[in-house]
């Protein structure tokens, strides 16, 4: 027990103590000393090394872990030992000195506080849904991740909430308006407010990008798929392939619209803006809930110029001689958001009908999407009869007019499913979209084709005053330098 206690391993198992630090230690100050009396004996030397190596005694009956540096010699217990870092806690540890200036060093630190402010951020539930989906291997949320992380003010993103059940009876019920991620919250919690019918509509509108606050409420008390607020925030992008897109329960519209001019007198051909509604479907039985024959919409107005504009030109009027409808609540030159203009189209659905569609009860969003790309492109060409050419009015975006064309063809998506009693009317009014968008890429081909000829035209007017000056140049002024510089006999 003796030998055993006095040896180095028994030393190790008794206190745990790896003693590799303490040999590498010695071997160091071996070379050390060794280097240094490199003139003295042999004899010498190995007194040296023989007084450095340490001499351990431990008691064997040490039933806890200790701390050995107490039995190290104190030659050896003075010299300074560097920490063991790991690579872990390596690439963690901020760069100190001058040598954080660099612009290297600079990233690095910034990396840094930023993942350390990423890890002790106190999540929520749905936020930390998230970051687990993005440990597990979901790389394609890490954006969404990382803006959760920074919430914005209320005051800086204004939020408004509607909502709208589609009751038994096929009545509309409207709620207040809500106005804070609060008051949303306690509104989606509150057993007062469960919904009254099998559809409801949560009609959100906030300045800016959609806040944390707000995808934190709404994915928590929907349980809605973390790629649905990554589509919005973030755009498409790499988020899915084609096929699990078309087949997903949520998508969204491309709009362009004319922003007012300086004076707001009227709509600026030049400047329009580009912006898109994000719609997601949520059938009850992906939340167990009861009855499963209903469903749930979310949809999400992103910030854009609110514009004049009433509703009801998309319904045909009334017979002559027959009772006028009332005038609209909001006047119709006050502008309105299309949060608003899709409220004042939704008394013009058929409810029986429109809770058995999800399709069709979007459909306003698609006559409001064709009348707005329809708006842009006669102005446009408009201004280029005007001109005699080309303006400087243009059309971007013109692919998410074969988008939308594409969501018409799908039923907006292959997810959302509808009533076999409602599909012969739904077909009918999907057909009708289907002529609109065709007229409108019709539209649009019409236009860059004229634009094209105009260009042609305009280049061969270039040419040809290109070649009048050319030809004047070689048959009138050169003969006449000539002539001028000849001698007067010549002449």
């Amino acid at each position: 027990m003796g030998d055993r206690a006095d040896s180095p391993e028994s030393a190790n198992f008794d206190t745990g103590r790896d003693f590799r630090q303490d040999e590498s230690v010695n071997s160091n100050h071996k070379k050390k000393n060794n280097n240094s009396n490199n003139k003295t004996s042999t004899k010498g030397s190995n007194n040296n090394n023989d007084r450095l190596k340490p001499t351990l005694t431990i008691p064997s009956n040490t039933t806890t872990a200790r701390n050995t540096d107490q039995y190290l010699p104190s030659s050896i217990d003075k010299e300074p030992k560097a920490p063991i870092l790991s690579p872990i806690s390596r690439t963690r540890t901020p760069i100190q000195g001058i040598r954080r200036f660099t612009r290297k060093n600079r990233k690095v630190n910034r990396a840094i506080a930023v993942t350390e402010q990423w890890e002790n951020y106190t999540r929520k539930v749905y936020h930390e849904y998230i970051h687990s989906l993005v440990l597990s291997g979901w790389d394609n949320l890490t954006p969404l991740d990382e803006y959760m992380c920074h919430p914005t003010s209320a005051a800086s993103c204004p939020l408004t909430v509607s909502v709208v059940d589609f009751t038994d009876d096929h009545t509309l019920k409207y709620y207040n308006d809500l106005c804070g991620e609060d008051d949303l919250d306690a509104f989606m919690q509150s057993t007062e407010t469960k919904r009254d019918g099998k559809v409801r509509l949560y009609l959100v509108e906030q300045g800016g990008q959609l806040s944390p606050g707000v995808i934190e409420v709404l994915g928590r008390n929907l349980s809605c798929d973390p790629r649905f607020f990554c589509w919005n925030v973030f755009g498409s992008g790499q988020l899915m392939d084609p096929a699990e897109r078309h087949r997903a329960l949520f998508t969204s519209i491309g709009f362009t619209i004319q922003k007012p001019s300086d004076d707001g007198s009227e709509y600026s051909v030049q400047d329009t803006e580009f912006f898109r509604i994000s719609i997601y479907i949520i059938p009850d039985d992906e939340n167990n809930q009861e009855p499963a024959n209903g469903w749930t919409a979310v949809i999400i107005f992103n910030q854009h110029t609110p514009i004049t504009l009433s509703t009801r030109i998309f319904i045909p009027p009334p017979k002559f001689g027959t009772s006028l409808p009332s005038p609209p609540v909001t006047p119709l030159t006050c502008a309105q958001s299309f949060r608003q203009l899709y409220l004042t189209t939704l008394p013009t659905l058929p409810v029986a009908t429109a809770v058995l569609s999800p399709f069709y009860m979007v459909t306003p969003l698609f006559q409001l999407c064709f009348h707005c790309w329809n708006t842009v492109i006669w102005n446009v060409r408009e201004a280029d009869k005007r001109v005699g050419g080309i303006s400087t009015a243009s059309v971007g975006h013109t692919e998410e007019i074969q988008k939308t064309m594409s969501l018409l063809e799908r039923y907006g998506s292959l997810g959302w499913k509808t009533d076999d009693r409602v599909k012969m009317v739904v077909a009918e009014k999907r057909t009708m979209l289907i002529e609109d968008f065709k007229h409108l890429l019709s539209q649009t081909e019409l236009l860059w084709d004229a634009r094209r000829k105009w260009k042609a035209i305009l280049d061969k007017r270039k040419d040809s005053k290109t070649s009048a000056l050319t030809n004047s140049f070689t048959y009138m002024y050169v003969p006449s330098c000539f002539l001028a510089s000849s001698p007067s006999y010549l002449r």
